[in-house]
Parts: C-alpha cells; structure tokens; sequence
C-alpha cells in the first residue's frame, strides 16, 4: 500500500449497522465497536480525516473515536434528519445533508441491481458515492477502513450490506480497503500507524 504518511490522511471509516460489540473469534474474544474507536481515535492523533456516514455501528465508532481523538471529519447524510441523536447540534460538521443527483448516477451505475434498492435506501446508497469520492465526487479518499463480517474488500456478495456500496465505489476507483474483520488487515494498518491500533 502505497500512502504518503507524512501528511494528513483521508480515510473513510464505514461498517456494517450490526457491528457487535464482543465477537469470538476461535479462542479469543475481540471487541470490534472498541477496535473501530480506539483506531478512530489514533487517526485523528496522527491527522488523519475522516469521512463518514454516521449510521449505527461501525461508522458512529468511527465519528466517536475521531472526536474523542480531536481530529477533523467530514459527515455525509442521506437526509437531513439522519441519526439527529447520534451528532452535537451545535459544533458537529456536517458537510452534507444529502446526496447530489449525480452520487444518485454514481450509485445507480455501481449497484448490482439498482432497480430493487427501494426509494428509502437509494439516498443511504448514494451518500456513500461522496464519502468515498467527496462533496464533488472528484476528492477520492486515500484509504477506505470497513468493519464488514464477512471480511469483504470489494463489496462483492450479499453479506456486505450497504457497506457493499461504497466499497464497489472503492475499487472501481482504484481506493486501497482495509476491513478490520481481518486480522490481517488490521496488522496492516498497526504497520502503518507504527504501534498498535
């Protein structure tokens, strides 16, 4: 992987709304809502931003370490009503309320079957089209960091959930992922810190 560590970073920090809390894993218990916002919190440590969606699970652990680590991050909604008990009113960034027309092309072009994503999910669907590539689509993320159980990289297959969506984004844009469900990828991501996550 190929990053330039020596300035601020921009990662999207997603996952899926059913990240659990404990998790066992062979022998040995994880903790992967720990995991995401104690990482979230070293990355905005090193200055790293993020962006995500604010949804339930992976990306609220995500928005929650960033804070609690003083970094800068970048909210994408669907709507603008979206998860109002999950931000602070009064200083939380929102860069987007909701999804341009053309994240609607972008989704509709990168969804494997766009015609049965109902009405309710097509913004949750498009907003990752921003978080992934910006406010202009045109600023594409340096690093996509997922929590997805199946450990996808691609968005490939069902279990991906709307995850999926912006990791289909990713590497049809040539984005590099990292999905700490892996162990493996959560070692990439120590490499890169230089100290554990």
């Amino acid at each position: 992987m190929d990053l330039d560590l020596d300035k601020p970073l921009v990662y999207v920090g997603i996952g899926a709304r059913d990240t659990p809390l404990e998790q066992v894993k062979g022998s040995t218990r994880v903790y992967p809502i720990r995991r995401i916002e104690s990482l979230a919190q070293t990355l905005a440590e090193h200055r790293w931003v993020l962006r995500t969606g604010l949804a339930r699970g992976a990306d609220q652990a995500f928005h929650r370490g960033a804070i609690k680590g003083g970094g800068r991050y970048e909210l994408y909604l669907p709507w603008p009503a979206f998860e109002l008990g999950a931000r602070d009113r009064v200083t939380e960034s929102v860069v987007m309320e909701q999804p341009t027309l053309d994240a609607f092309l972008l989704a509709q072009a990168i969804h494997p079957n766009w015609p049965r994503v109902g009405l309710r999910a097509r913004p949750l669907h498009a907003r990752n089209g921003h978080e992934v590539l910006g406010q202009e689509l045109d600023d594409p993320a340096d690093l996509v960091i997922c929590w997805v159980a199946n450990g996808s990289r691609d968005g490939i297959g069902r279990d991906s959930g709307g995850t999926g969506q912006a990791l289909r984004i990713a590497a049809a844009k040539g984005i590099p992922v990292l999905n700490i469900a892996r162990d493996d990828d959560v070692e990439v991501i120590q490499q890169l810190l230089g100290k554990r996550a």
